[in-house]
């Protein structure tokens, strides 16, 4: 994560009109079990990243 974060930010660091940039990490699990009559009869895991950037530069904000 701290290599994808360096490259964003010395591309940013190259354009001279933004006055503000973030970056957010998100990691999101979850476990599921499912039960029937008292039993378990399924489960699931899940997981999921993201990545948010939000830039202000010339009076304007952008996300990606």
């Amino acid at each position: 994560m701290e290599d994808i974060t360096e490259k964003v930010f010395d591309k940013l660091s190259a354009k001279s009109h933004f006055q503000l940039a973030q970056m957010r990490f998100v990691k999101h699990r979850e476990e599921r079990i499912q039960y029937r009559n008292g039993m378990p009869f399924n489960s699931s895991r899940q997981q999921k990243h993201g990545v948010g950037i939000r830039v202000r530069a010339n009076n304007a904000w952008g996300f990606a």
